[in-house]
Protein backbone atom coordinates (compact mmCIF):
# COMPACT_ATOMS: atom_id res chain seq x y z
CA UNK A 1 0.00 0.00 0.00
CA UNK A 2 1.26 3.60 -1.01
CA UNK A 3 2.01 5.85 2.15
CA UNK A 4 -0.50 8.49 2.45
CA UNK A 5 1.70 11.63 2.18
CA UNK A 6 0.98 15.23 2.25
CA UNK A 7 2.09 15.88 -1.63
CA UNK A 8 -0.81 18.07 -2.42
CA UNK A 9 0.51 20.22 0.40
CA UNK A 10 3.82 20.38 -1.03
CA UNK A 11 3.33 20.46 -4.87
CA UNK A 12 0.82 23.65 -4.51
CA UNK A 13 3.73 25.35 -2.60
CA UNK A 14 6.13 24.78 -5.35
CA UNK A 15 3.97 26.40 -7.93
CA UNK A 16 3.39 28.85 -5.52
CA UNK A 17 7.49 29.67 -5.39
CA UNK A 18 7.68 27.90 -1.54
CA UNK A 19 10.97 25.25 -1.70
CA UNK A 20 10.26 22.26 -0.10
CA UNK A 21 13.80 20.45 1.21
CA UNK A 22 14.85 17.21 2.75
CA UNK A 23 15.62 17.52 6.22
CA UNK A 24 17.71 14.58 8.73
CA UNK A 25 14.84 12.53 10.15
CA UNK A 26 13.61 14.30 13.81
CA UNK A 27 15.27 17.59 12.78
CA UNK A 28 15.32 20.56 11.08
CA UNK A 29 18.68 20.16 9.55
CA UNK A 30 19.78 19.12 6.12
CA UNK A 31 21.86 16.52 5.15
CA UNK A 32 25.55 17.69 4.77
CA UNK A 33 25.99 20.12 1.68
CA UNK A 34 24.19 23.07 0.73
CA UNK A 35 20.35 23.82 0.84
CA UNK A 36 20.47 24.03 -2.96
CA UNK A 37 21.55 20.02 -2.63
CA UNK A 38 18.45 19.07 -1.13
CA UNK A 39 15.97 21.57 -2.70
CA UNK A 40 13.15 19.39 -3.78
CA UNK A 41 11.74 20.29 -6.87
CA UNK A 42 8.42 18.31 -7.34
CA UNK A 43 5.94 16.27 -5.77
CA UNK A 44 7.30 12.70 -6.58
CA UNK A 45 10.62 14.14 -4.80
CA UNK A 46 8.97 15.28 -1.92
CA UNK A 47 7.44 11.41 -2.07
CA UNK A 48 10.83 9.83 -2.61
CA UNK A 49 12.04 11.87 0.14
CA UNK A 50 9.38 10.42 2.73
CA UNK A 51 10.33 7.04 1.77
CA UNK A 52 13.82 7.13 1.97
CA UNK A 53 13.05 8.38 6.04
CA UNK A 54 13.98 12.20 5.48
CA UNK A 55 11.59 15.21 6.91
CA UNK A 56 10.62 17.85 4.79
CA UNK A 57 10.48 20.97 5.46
CA UNK A 58 10.27 24.80 4.00
CA UNK A 59 13.29 27.09 3.07
CA UNK A 60 11.57 30.48 3.76
CA UNK A 61 14.89 32.58 3.09
CA UNK A 62 18.04 31.55 2.64
CA UNK A 63 20.78 33.04 4.45
CA UNK A 64 21.73 36.62 2.77
CA UNK A 65 18.11 37.21 1.42
CA UNK A 66 18.82 34.36 -1.01
CA UNK A 67 16.00 32.21 -2.52
CA UNK A 68 13.39 34.13 -0.32
CA UNK A 69 9.43 32.79 -0.98
CA UNK A 70 7.73 34.91 -3.53
CA UNK A 71 3.92 34.63 -1.61
CA UNK A 72 5.71 36.40 1.99
CA UNK A 73 5.05 33.05 4.05
CA UNK A 74 5.94 33.03 7.11
CA UNK A 75 5.66 30.98 10.11
CA UNK A 76 4.73 32.18 13.87
CA UNK A 77 6.41 29.50 15.82
CA UNK A 78 4.77 28.80 19.08
CA UNK A 79 6.87 26.96 21.75
CA UNK A 80 4.92 27.62 24.95
CA UNK A 81 1.21 27.92 26.67
CA UNK A 82 2.26 31.37 27.94
CA UNK A 83 3.12 32.43 24.32
CA UNK A 84 -0.20 30.77 23.21
CA UNK A 85 -2.14 32.32 26.19
CA UNK A 86 -1.03 35.47 24.86
CA UNK A 87 -0.58 35.62 21.31
CA UNK A 88 -3.53 33.22 20.38
CA UNK A 89 -3.86 31.86 16.85
CA UNK A 90 -7.16 33.78 15.27
CA UNK A 91 -5.67 35.81 13.41
CA UNK A 92 -4.27 32.48 11.23
CA UNK A 93 -6.16 29.57 9.24
CA UNK A 94 -3.06 27.16 8.00
CA UNK A 95 -1.81 25.60 10.97
CA UNK A 96 0.92 22.83 11.45
CA UNK A 97 1.11 21.05 14.71
CA UNK A 98 2.36 17.71 16.62
CA UNK A 99 0.63 15.87 19.84
CA UNK A 100 1.44 19.16 21.94
CA UNK A 101 -1.24 21.08 23.56
CA UNK A 102 0.96 24.54 22.86
CA UNK A 103 3.13 23.85 20.04
CA UNK A 104 2.39 24.67 16.73
CA UNK A 105 3.29 26.53 13.18
CA UNK A 106 1.13 29.18 12.16
CA UNK A 107 1.29 30.45 8.67
CA UNK A 108 0.78 33.66 7.27
CA UNK A 109 1.55 36.13 4.71
CA UNK A 110 3.36 39.00 4.97
CA UNK A 111 1.57 42.36 3.72
CA UNK A 112 4.77 43.50 1.70
CA UNK A 113 6.76 40.49 0.65
CA UNK A 114 9.30 42.47 -0.92
CA UNK A 115 10.38 44.06 2.41
CA UNK A 116 14.05 42.46 4.00
CA UNK A 117 13.35 39.45 6.05
CA UNK A 118 14.78 39.08 9.19
CA UNK A 119 13.73 36.16 11.54
CA UNK A 120 13.66 36.35 16.04
CA UNK A 121 13.90 33.89 18.32
CA UNK A 122 12.05 34.60 21.53
CA UNK A 123 13.76 31.84 23.91
CA UNK A 124 11.57 29.56 25.65
CA UNK A 125 8.54 31.39 24.19
CA UNK A 126 8.16 31.49 20.26
CA UNK A 127 10.10 31.69 16.76
CA UNK A 128 8.88 34.75 14.22
CA UNK A 129 9.98 32.82 11.58
CA UNK A 130 10.79 34.95 7.82
CA UNK A 131 13.53 33.16 6.69
CA UNK A 132 15.23 29.83 7.29
CA UNK A 133 13.52 26.53 7.84
CA UNK A 134 10.24 25.10 9.56
CA UNK A 135 9.36 21.32 9.42
CA UNK A 136 6.47 20.25 7.64
CA UNK A 137 3.42 18.06 8.10
CA UNK A 138 4.55 14.39 7.22
CA UNK A 139 7.62 14.99 8.95
CA UNK A 140 8.67 13.49 12.44
CA UNK A 141 10.16 15.26 15.89
CA UNK A 142 12.70 13.82 17.60
CA UNK A 143 10.72 11.91 19.87
CA UNK A 144 8.95 10.43 16.90
CA UNK A 145 5.70 12.71 17.17
CA UNK A 146 4.15 13.21 13.37
CA UNK A 147 3.56 16.66 12.06
CA UNK A 148 0.28 17.19 10.34
CA UNK A 149 -1.78 19.64 8.85
CA UNK A 150 -4.79 21.69 10.03
CA UNK A 151 -7.29 24.26 8.32
CA UNK A 152 -9.05 26.82 9.75
CA UNK A 153 -13.21 25.86 8.40
CA UNK A 154 -14.53 28.73 7.24
CA UNK A 155 -18.13 27.49 8.68
CA UNK A 156 -17.13 26.63 12.03
CA UNK A 157 -14.17 29.33 12.64
CA UNK A 158 -12.28 26.21 14.19
CA UNK A 159 -9.23 23.96 13.14
CA UNK A 160 -9.62 20.84 11.23
CA UNK A 161 -7.60 18.23 10.34
CA UNK A 162 -6.82 18.95 6.50
CA UNK A 163 -8.19 17.19 3.93
CA UNK A 164 -5.72 16.64 1.52
CA UNK A 165 -7.13 18.60 -1.24
CA UNK A 166 -4.61 21.28 -2.96
CA UNK A 167 -3.88 24.24 -0.44
CA UNK A 168 -4.50 27.89 -2.01
CA UNK A 169 -1.50 29.70 -0.66
CA UNK A 170 -2.70 32.90 -2.13
CA UNK A 171 -5.27 32.24 0.11
CA UNK A 172 -3.65 32.58 3.55
CA UNK A 173 -4.18 35.04 6.52
CA UNK A 174 -2.39 38.43 6.06
CA UNK A 175 -0.53 38.92 9.34
CA UNK A 176 1.85 41.56 9.88
CA UNK A 177 4.28 40.03 12.16
CA UNK A 178 5.74 42.62 13.74
CA UNK A 179 3.55 42.35 16.78
CA UNK A 180 5.14 39.17 17.57
CA UNK A 181 8.07 40.82 17.78
CA UNK A 182 9.35 41.66 21.59
CA UNK A 183 9.98 45.54 22.14
CA UNK A 184 13.57 46.54 21.60
CA UNK A 185 15.93 45.09 25.07
CA UNK A 186 16.67 47.60 27.59
CA UNK A 187 18.97 46.51 30.52
CA UNK A 188 17.33 48.66 33.17
CA UNK A 189 19.77 50.20 35.63
CA UNK A 190 20.17 49.18 39.41
CA UNK A 191 18.95 51.62 42.35
CA UNK A 192 22.82 52.91 42.32
CA UNK A 193 22.83 53.44 38.47
CA UNK A 194 19.50 55.13 39.09
CA UNK A 195 20.79 57.55 41.32
CA UNK A 196 23.63 58.52 39.75
CA UNK A 197 22.06 59.19 36.07
CA UNK A 198 19.14 61.89 38.52
CA UNK A 199 22.17 63.82 39.28
CA UNK A 200 22.82 64.79 35.61
CA UNK A 201 19.66 64.44 33.75
CA UNK A 202 15.80 64.78 33.61
CA UNK A 203 14.27 61.10 35.60
CA UNK A 204 12.14 60.34 32.87
CA UNK A 205 15.46 58.69 31.12
CA UNK A 206 15.51 56.65 34.39
CA UNK A 207 14.52 52.99 33.89
CA UNK A 208 15.48 50.76 36.66
CA UNK A 209 14.64 47.40 38.07
CA UNK A 210 13.44 48.42 41.72
CA UNK A 211 13.91 44.38 42.78
CA UNK A 212 17.97 45.16 42.29
CA UNK A 213 20.00 45.72 44.96
CA UNK A 214 21.24 48.62 45.59
CA UNK A 215 24.72 47.63 45.46
CA UNK A 216 24.44 45.73 42.28
CA UNK A 217 27.36 46.10 39.74
CA UNK A 218 26.91 46.79 35.56
CA UNK A 219 26.81 43.54 33.72
CA UNK A 220 29.96 43.04 32.17
CA UNK A 221 29.34 43.12 28.35
CA UNK A 222 32.25 43.42 25.28
CA UNK A 223 32.70 46.14 22.80
CA UNK A 224 33.17 46.13 19.12
CA UNK A 225 36.90 45.87 17.88
CA UNK A 226 37.82 47.70 14.91
CA UNK A 227 39.38 50.96 13.58
CA UNK A 228 36.90 53.96 14.33
CA UNK A 229 35.91 53.99 10.80
CA UNK A 230 35.27 50.64 10.44
CA UNK A 231 32.95 51.06 13.71
CA UNK A 232 31.27 54.29 12.07
CA UNK A 233 30.13 51.97 8.89
CA UNK A 234 28.57 49.41 11.08
CA UNK A 235 26.78 52.13 12.98
CA UNK A 236 25.65 53.26 10.02
CA UNK A 237 24.39 49.89 8.72
CA UNK A 238 22.62 49.28 12.15
CA UNK A 239 20.56 52.75 12.01
CA UNK A 240 19.59 51.70 8.37
CA UNK A 241 18.44 48.12 9.53
CA UNK A 242 16.68 50.03 12.20
CA UNK A 243 14.39 52.12 9.70
CA UNK A 244 14.49 49.02 7.15
CA UNK A 245 12.54 46.88 9.85
CA UNK A 246 10.52 49.37 11.20
CA UNK A 247 12.31 49.81 14.48
CA UNK A 248 11.54 53.76 15.27
CA UNK A 249 10.14 55.43 18.24
CA UNK A 250 6.46 55.25 18.82
CA UNK A 251 5.37 58.07 21.17
CA UNK A 252 3.36 56.22 23.65
CA UNK A 253 4.42 52.84 22.77
CA UNK A 254 8.06 52.42 24.88
CA UNK A 255 9.61 55.18 22.47
CA UNK A 256 11.85 55.99 24.97
CA UNK A 257 13.12 52.44 25.68
CA UNK A 258 13.53 52.34 21.84
CA UNK A 259 15.66 55.24 21.65
CA UNK A 260 17.98 54.36 24.87
CA UNK A 261 18.53 50.70 23.21
CA UNK A 262 20.10 52.48 19.54
CA UNK A 263 21.45 54.89 21.35
CA UNK A 264 23.36 52.84 23.76
CA UNK A 265 23.88 50.25 21.42
CA UNK A 266 25.79 53.22 19.45
CA UNK A 267 27.59 54.78 22.08
CA UNK A 268 28.26 51.79 24.44
CA UNK A 269 28.72 48.77 21.97
CA UNK A 270 30.23 50.74 18.91
CA UNK A 271 31.92 53.00 21.05
CA UNK A 272 31.12 55.83 18.68
CA UNK A 273 31.58 59.79 19.80
CA UNK A 274 28.98 61.49 20.86
CA UNK A 275 28.51 63.84 18.29
CA UNK A 276 28.25 60.71 15.36
CA UNK A 277 26.14 59.41 17.63
CA UNK A 278 23.50 62.40 16.89
CA UNK A 279 24.26 62.43 13.33
CA UNK A 280 24.07 59.05 12.76
CA UNK A 281 20.26 59.68 14.15
CA UNK A 282 19.45 63.26 12.80
CA UNK A 283 20.46 62.86 9.38
CA UNK A 284 20.07 60.32 6.84
CA UNK A 285 22.63 57.02 6.44
CA UNK A 286 23.61 55.34 3.16
CA UNK A 287 21.09 56.12 0.38
CA UNK A 288 18.12 57.07 3.16
CA UNK A 289 16.35 60.12 1.76
CA UNK A 290 15.06 60.42 5.41
CA UNK A 291 16.55 60.12 8.95
CA UNK A 292 16.02 57.56 11.61
CA UNK A 293 14.53 59.86 13.58
CA UNK A 294 12.48 61.63 11.00
CA UNK A 295 10.44 58.00 10.72
CA UNK A 296 9.80 57.99 14.71
CA UNK A 297 6.15 58.36 14.69
CA UNK A 298 3.11 58.67 17.21
CA UNK A 299 1.74 55.39 18.61
CA UNK A 300 -2.37 56.66 18.03
CA UNK A 301 -1.75 58.78 15.18
CA UNK A 302 0.96 56.95 12.70
CA UNK A 303 1.59 60.50 12.02
CA UNK A 304 5.63 61.82 12.27
CA UNK A 305 6.86 62.41 15.65
CA UNK A 306 10.30 62.96 15.64
CA UNK A 307 12.70 63.82 18.85
CA UNK A 308 13.57 67.32 19.44
CA UNK A 309 17.75 67.98 19.10
CA UNK A 310 17.17 68.30 22.60
CA UNK A 311 15.95 65.51 23.79
CA UNK A 312 17.97 63.51 21.61
CA UNK A 313 21.26 64.71 23.21
CA UNK A 314 19.57 64.31 26.48
CA UNK A 315 19.58 60.45 25.60
CA UNK A 316 23.05 60.27 24.55
CA UNK A 317 23.51 61.51 28.12
CA UNK A 318 21.60 59.30 29.73
CA UNK A 319 23.02 56.21 27.25
CA UNK A 320 26.14 56.26 29.09
CA UNK A 321 24.91 54.35 32.24
CA UNK A 322 23.11 51.64 30.56
CA UNK A 323 24.80 48.57 29.13
CA UNK A 324 24.36 47.51 25.64
CA UNK A 325 22.12 44.55 25.56
CA UNK A 326 24.12 43.03 22.57
CA UNK A 327 27.21 43.31 24.15
CA UNK A 328 25.71 41.93 27.39
CA UNK A 329 24.45 38.80 25.66
CA UNK A 330 28.08 38.43 23.34
CA UNK A 331 29.74 38.66 26.37
CA UNK A 332 27.82 35.91 28.35
CA UNK A 333 27.40 33.84 24.78
CA UNK A 334 31.51 34.14 24.71
CA UNK A 335 31.85 32.91 28.01
CA UNK A 336 29.57 29.94 27.30
CA UNK A 337 31.80 28.84 24.38
CA UNK A 338 34.91 29.56 26.93
CA UNK A 339 33.65 27.05 29.65
CA UNK A 340 32.53 24.31 26.79
CA UNK A 341 36.15 24.78 25.30
CA UNK A 342 37.62 24.25 28.99
CA UNK A 343 35.39 20.77 28.89
CA UNK A 344 36.52 19.70 25.43
CA UNK A 345 39.91 19.74 26.82
CA UNK A 346 39.00 17.92 29.99
CA UNK A 347 37.10 15.15 27.22
CA UNK A 348 39.99 15.02 25.69
CA UNK A 349 42.39 14.49 28.61
CA UNK A 350 39.52 11.41 29.75
CA UNK A 351 39.97 9.72 26.42
CA UNK A 352 43.39 9.71 25.88
CA UNK A 353 42.99 7.92 29.54
CA UNK A 354 41.33 4.84 28.15
CA UNK A 355 43.49 1.45 27.84
CA UNK A 356 44.45 0.68 24.50
CA UNK A 357 41.70 -1.64 22.70
CA UNK A 358 42.08 -4.79 20.62
CA UNK A 359 40.61 -5.48 17.53
CA UNK A 360 38.28 -5.01 16.40
CA UNK A 361 38.28 -1.59 17.81
CA UNK A 362 35.11 0.16 19.06
CA UNK A 363 33.88 2.95 18.11
CA UNK A 364 30.80 5.25 18.33
CA UNK A 365 29.29 7.96 15.78
CA UNK A 366 29.80 11.36 16.29
CA UNK A 367 26.16 12.46 17.33
CA UNK A 368 26.54 9.78 20.31
CA UNK A 369 29.79 11.52 21.26
CA UNK A 370 28.29 14.51 21.37
CA UNK A 371 25.08 13.95 23.25
CA UNK A 372 27.68 12.42 25.64
CA UNK A 373 29.66 15.64 26.15
CA UNK A 374 26.92 17.46 26.64
CA UNK A 375 25.31 15.06 29.52
CA UNK A 376 28.54 14.88 30.96
CA UNK A 377 29.30 18.06 31.41
CA UNK A 378 26.02 19.61 31.43
CA UNK A 379 26.87 22.07 28.67
CA UNK A 380 24.20 23.92 26.75
CA UNK A 381 23.67 24.05 23.07
CA UNK A 382 24.17 27.69 22.93
CA UNK A 383 27.74 27.05 24.70
CA UNK A 384 28.84 24.20 22.05
CA UNK A 385 27.16 23.15 18.58
CA UNK A 386 27.32 19.81 16.83
CA UNK A 387 29.14 21.51 14.42
CA UNK A 388 31.30 23.59 17.03
CA UNK A 389 32.06 20.14 18.73
CA UNK A 390 33.18 18.12 15.38
CA UNK A 391 35.26 20.42 14.38
CA UNK A 392 36.71 21.11 17.47
CA UNK A 393 37.43 17.33 17.19
CA UNK A 394 39.47 16.95 14.12
CA UNK A 395 41.59 20.04 15.25
CA UNK A 396 42.72 18.59 18.33
CA UNK A 397 43.32 15.02 16.49
CA UNK A 398 45.25 16.44 13.75
CA UNK A 399 47.13 18.25 16.42
CA UNK A 400 47.67 14.94 18.50
CA UNK A 401 45.69 16.40 20.97
CA UNK A 402 42.87 13.73 21.77
CA UNK A 403 43.87 10.13 20.37
CA UNK A 404 40.54 8.13 18.48
CA UNK A 405 40.41 6.54 15.45
CA UNK A 406 38.34 8.80 12.55
CA UNK A 407 36.08 6.12 10.01
CA UNK A 408 33.21 7.40 7.90
CA UNK A 409 29.85 4.97 8.31
CA UNK A 410 28.38 2.82 5.33
CA UNK A 411 24.80 3.86 3.85
CA UNK A 412 23.33 6.90 2.91
CA UNK A 413 24.44 9.55 5.05
CA UNK A 414 27.92 7.99 5.64
CA UNK A 415 28.23 9.09 9.50
CA UNK A 416 31.45 9.81 11.11
CA UNK A 417 32.63 7.57 13.90
CA UNK A 418 34.88 7.74 16.23
CA UNK A 419 37.46 4.32 16.99
CA UNK A 420 38.47 3.40 20.64
CA UNK A 421 35.44 5.09 22.39
CA UNK A 422 32.36 4.14 23.90
CA UNK A 423 30.18 5.33 26.59
CA UNK A 424 31.35 2.08 28.23
CA UNK A 425 34.87 2.84 27.82
CA UNK A 426 34.26 6.54 29.56
CA UNK A 427 33.00 4.85 32.03
CA UNK A 428 36.01 2.92 32.66
CA UNK A 429 37.75 6.16 32.12
CA UNK A 430 35.90 8.07 34.69
CA UNK A 431 36.57 5.25 37.35
CA UNK A 432 40.25 5.49 36.68
CA UNK A 433 40.35 9.15 37.14
CA UNK A 434 38.32 8.79 40.87
CA UNK A 435 40.94 5.42 41.41
CA UNK A 436 43.72 7.67 40.65
CA UNK A 437 42.53 10.76 42.70
CA UNK A 438 41.33 8.72 45.59
CA UNK A 439 45.52 7.02 45.81
CA UNK A 440 46.98 10.84 45.45
CA UNK A 441 44.29 11.82 48.50
CA UNK A 442 45.70 8.76 50.66
CA UNK A 443 49.25 9.97 50.00
CA UNK A 444 48.85 13.41 50.55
Amino acid sequence: MTPDYPTNWYGTAIQAGIRPLRLISGTKRCPSGTWEDHILRSPEDVRVAFDQGFNVGFLLQGKGGIFPNSPGVWVNDIDSQAAYDRFGDAAFNLMVARDHPAKRHLYARLPDPSRPRASRLIRQSHDVKLTGIVVGPGSRYEDGSLYEAFQRSPVSGLWEPWDGSPVDWSALSVVDHSPYLPPPRLIPLSKLQAQALMKFIDTEWVIQDESHDANEVTPAFTTAKGELQDRIYRGEAYIRNRITLGIVSKSGNGGRATLLVIVTHLLRYLCLPPGKVLELLALPVHLQMRSWNAHCIDARTKQPYPWSREELISAIKAAQFYSPAYGVQEYQRLAKIAAANDRMIDLWTLINSIPPQPEPIPAMSAEALYKVFMELYSVEPEGCSYRRFTLAIQKARRAGLVRIGNARGGGRRKLRYYQGVTPDLLELALELRGDEQGDQDEAA
